[in-house]
């Protein structure tokens, strides 16, 4: 089963439709999109107590309903879901059926369909290997095995050619974002690359030139992946943390507690690395190569993320001054990887009893679980912070999930636009067709927190964690705290390159609900609060602070009525 969690409408239309407990009425746009997210809600819980009979038959009776094919992804979706479903219910042929007119729609994941248990029965079956088949010939012309060449230390000039090749035409028909870099000549770029790429030594180097060609798109959704053999040559880093704190590089947290001995600690100043003044070695040696959306989100992946990145076999030097003007030179192995957020959810209590509950990424798919089973505790807290701050992203839905515990009506979470590229309307003297989306998410039925809510935010915060975010401001459930977020999500589109590498683009675009832009912008806070230095040094998190006190006073009005 495949469960298309996004909902899309391209036509504004009205639609007779057959609801079980209502005479045929005339539905709106926003009642269809709900109608129908419901419903698919409804099949995700049958289907986990394994009813499918009734899976089937609520998926029935969302293909008979006229002009829900209009919908795209979810028709689409639920043509693959009713045959896996026939499929376990062992009706071989309606299952075949299905699973062949989903193909015919637009179904092309082979490979979750390889791996789909569901599809067990009628795997053997003729007709299902000539789907397959036919599904495996439509996703080679566009993933083709040529360009998916192992990792080597220098691959060849043709593969490293072929490889710039294919992430300029992919860049030139999917991104969505060449109106914001408008003195940019993407094919001159790529005229001036190639002989860039022809003279790279080794695959360490072409890769470096890709991100640099990359970085010239500003979006920090459209980039290249390095393959995991060379993740300790340009990845690894020391274990601390650092952040650009009023135009000084401040090392925020020393995670190696070996590395106390060292005298290094919390709210101290890096002023030169390996040598060189730390401004400049982070103009000259890490922002060339950082695809980012705007100043502030730069500057995190700049001085915090990719800062004192680079190879196992380096140590770094660096040069730090304590709070009496000191220097101290220390030298830091490069022996610590790990950018994805361990524990992925932190919670406790405040004073004034509130909740605080960290975020920290939402790539964690058991995320919604965790936060439902603190749900009582949090119901019974005077009120509740959320603290996204360090949240990179990951999947929109799990934040949409956890968001619908806090709001008890059906809610807009973005509004998405996407671009369709037509040979034929260019024949015709036409750019791309752009279409309108929505994307909605039910309230949760049974558990709701009504409390206030105040979310912090920052340069860190990005991607799904934006979406989330920009729900929650629209829907007005609460205050944002912090600085203004890195202004970047969308749904890239992904690809491989020869040598291991990867690439992807940004194939939409993600606005407020009302249509407001903060791709490239940045979502801004409220509350605006910029921590100090001192504040580093300290201890202090006056982002925070700030928070309870807002709450505090909300709480105070709130008991007076």
């Amino acid at each position: 089963m495949e469960i298309i969690l996004k909902y899309f409408f391209v036509l504004g239309f009205v639609v007779l439709i057959n609801i079980p407990s209502q005479a045929q009425r005339v539905m709106t746009e926003r009642e269809l999109i709900q109608y129908t997210q419901q419903k698919n809600q409804e099949v995700a819980e049958i289907w986990q107590a394994k009813q499918y009979q009734r899976a089937v038959a609520i998926l029935e009776t969302l293909y008979t309903t006229p002009w829900f094919s209009k919908l795209e992804g979810e028709w689409v979706g639920t043509l693959y879901n009713l045959a896996c479903g026939y499929s376990l219910l062992g009706e071989k042929e309606k299952a075949i059926d299905y699973l062949g007119q989903a193909v015919k729609a637009g179904y092309s994941d082979v490979e979750h369909m390889r791996k789909d248990t569901d599809l067990d029965n009628i795997r053997q079956d003729e007709r299902f290997l000539e789907i397959m088949a036919k599904l495996k010939a439509r996703w080679s012309f566009w993933e083709n095995a040529v360009f998916k060449t192992p990792y080597q230390e220098n691959i060849s000039e043709d593969e490293k050619v072929a490889g710039l090749s294919r992430f300029w035409s992919e860049v030139k028909y999917n991104f969505v974002y060449f109106d914001r870099v408008p003195g940019l000549n993407w094919d001159s770029l790529y005229i001036a690359y190639l002989p860039k790429v022809r003279e790279t030594k080794s695959t360490a180097e072409y890769l470096l030139l890709l991100e640099r060609m990359a970085a010239e798109l500003k979006d920090g959704h459209t980039r290249v992946e390095a393959p995991n053999d060379l993740l300790n040559e340009l990845y690894a880093r020391p274990a601390i943390e650092t952040r650009l704190v009023e135009e000084k590089v401040i090392i925020t947290e020393v995670i190696d507690q070996n590395l106390l001995k060292s005298g290094l600690r919390s709210g101290l100043e890096i002023i030169a690395v390996d040598g060189v003044p730390v401004i400049r070695y982070a103009q000259q040696q890490v922002q060339p190569y950082v695809s980012a959306s705007t100043p502030q989100g730069l500057a995190y992946l700049v001085y915090s993320l990719y800062f004192l990145c680079g190879s196992t076999s380096q140590p770094i030097k660096l040069t730090i001054q304590n709070t009496r003007g000191r220097n101290l030179e220390v030298e830091l192995l490069r022996k610590w990887r790990s950018f994805i957020p361990n524990p992925s959810v932190l919670y406790h209590r405040l004073k004034g009893d509130v909740a605080y509950l960290s975020l920290r990424t939402f790539g964690d798919k058991n995320l919604t679980q965790t936060f439902d089973s603190l749900f009582y505790d949090i119901k019974a807290a005077s009120a509740l912070v959320i603290d996204i701050r360090q949240n990179a992203g990951g999947n929109s839905q799990l934040g949409y999930e956890i968001l619908s515990y806090l709001i008890d009506t059906a809610f807009t979470t973005a509004t998405v636009e996407t671009q369709d590229y037509s040979a034929w309307r260019r024949f015709q003297g036409l750019g791309p067709r752009w279409s309108a989306t929505h994307w909605t998410q039910q309230p949760n039925q049974s558990k709701h927190f009504q409390g206030p809510v105040a979310l912090l935010i920052g340069p860190a915060t990005g991607s799904a964690a934006e979406d989330f975010a920009v729900a929650f401001h629209s829907v007005k459930r609460g205050i944002l705290v912090g600085e203004p977020t890195s202004g970047s999500t969308g749904q890239p589109i992904w690809f491989s390159l020869p040598g291991g590498i990867s690439g992807q683009v940004c194939t939409n675009r993600t606005k407020y609900p009302d249509g407001k832009e903060f791709v490239g912008l940045g979502i801004q806070p409220d509350i605006l609060v910029h921590p100090t230095v001192k504040d580093v040094r300290s201890g202090r998190d006056t982002v925070l602070e700030t928070a309870l006190n807002t709450l505090e006073k909300e709480l105070r009005k709130n008991s007076r009525k």
